[in-house]
């Protein structure tokens, strides 16, 4: 009767060992997805970044023509 107590403890500790063994390999995984997921985010920010400052270019570019066609039309207007 001992002896079966005692096996029957020394297998709950296995599996208790086996779960902590994926415990700690199931946080080593949603770590790394964790760390990939960031490495994402900054690079698609970085492009965002980059993107805006192309396109707010692109506008005091085309703002600078406008205001250019403008003056000229007022000055051969005139």
């Amino acid at each position: 009767m001992e002896k079966d107590l005692e096996q029957m403890y020394q297998n709950k500790i296995r599996r208790l060992e086996e779960d902590i063994c994926g415990l700690r390999m199931s946080r080593r995984i949603m770590m790394t997805l964790l760390e990939q997921t960031q490495q994402h985010s900054k690079a698609e920010q970085e492009r965002l970044r980059s993107e805006n400052r192309r396109l707010n270019k692109q506008v005091s570019a085309y703002a600078r023509q406008l205001w250019q066609l403008k003056t000229n039309c007022e000055l051969h207007g005139k």
